[in-house]
């Protein structure tokens, strides 16, 4: 995805270093940087958060009245970490909020059961997901 290759690049230059000294410092990004010198480091985020938080701010670059970034990607990662600045698990319970909205339209518009047991297993899976991030969370308290 060109996001994340503008983001790896800023990295990859040192231009997104979060340090403290040389050691990780105390941002989000961090929980998100596979593959770097923090490698080692532990981190409080997934590749299936950032990837579906990317998918979601990307819609606000595409429509009139709700084109926050024109697909920017610098500005569309900049939305992502300012999201998950606030609340490092803001998209797993986003992800849960969409599923309950999906499956409720889904019964709303008398969709075919297999649609509504589809839109039921996405939110069982989002809720999984969700009580996996709160679980870590808990444990790191």
């Amino acid at each position: 995805m060109k996001i994340l290759d503008v983001v790896k690049g800023l990295l990859s230059k040192g231009l997104l270093a979060p340090t403290n000294n040389g050691k990780p410092a105390e941002l989000v990004l961090n929980d998100f940087l596979p593959g770097t010198q923090f490698r080692h480091a532990k981190t409080y985020g997934h590749s299936w958060e950032w990837s579906y938080a990317l998918a979601v701010e990307l819609e606000h670059g595409r429509d009139r009245g709700m084109n926050v970034t024109m697909n920017h990607p610098l500005l569309t990662g900049l939305v992502v970490l300012a999201h998950l600045a606030e609340d490092r698990l803001y998209y797993a319970r986003l992800m849960v909020m969409e599923s309950k909205g999906e499956l409720f339209n889904a019964q709303l518009e008398r969709q075919p059961h297999p649609v509504v047991l589809d839109a039921l297993a996405r939110l069982a899976a989002a809720r999984q997901r969700l009580d996996e991030r709160l679980a870590e969370k808990l444990a790191d308290a």
